[in-house]
């Protein structure tokens, strides 16, 4: 049997197992994941160092990986990252489903593009859908974050 994130919808598969994707199983280990499937980008997880929707991956698929959410991204407890500080000064979340999946795509995509543009942000949240912001905070908190990393990086 195997499982998945977001679903919570067990299939049986071709020889009649229960299947479920990985976001059904972990959302009962990970408090930050969304609980239902919109196909959203909210279940956005690292997977080996790649982004990757929970919802669609099956728990089998991910045996032996490192598998990163969004509780993984501040680098000490009671601490913030330098994104997840970003998009509180710039207020980049209001009811906040779909902050953890943009807050990880951001994490791995700032990694790979330290000097990205607005358009460039813009792209990559295409995967995303946020109802409340209007993708301003969100871009100017992607921004302001890819500042600060330069800066430290360059310290």
């Amino acid at each position: 049997m195997c499982c998945s994130i977001l679903s919570c919808r067990h299939v049986p598969d071709s020889e009649g197992e229960d299947v479920s994707s990985l976001g059904s199983s972990s959302a009962e280990y990970f408090g930050g994941m969304a609980q239902e499937c919109v196909r959203c980008g909210a279940c956005t997880v690292e997977i080996d160092g790649v982004s990757a929707r929970a919802c669609l991956t099956l728990a089998v698929q991910i045996e032996g990986a490192q598998v990163r959410t969004v509780e993984g991204l501040a680098p000490e407890p009671g601490k913030l990252s330098v994104l997840q500080e970003a998009f509180r000064r710039h207020h980049a979340l209001q009811c906040g489903f779909c902050t953890p999946g943009i807050l990880m795509s951001l994490d791995n995509f700032l990694r790979g593009h330290p000097q990205p543009d607005e358009a460039a942000v813009r792209e990559h949240l295409a995967g995303h859908l946020c109802r409340c912001t209007g993708y301003v905070p969100i871009v100017n908190a992607a921004l302001d974050a890819a500042a600060k990393l330069r800066q430290t990086d360059h310290a």
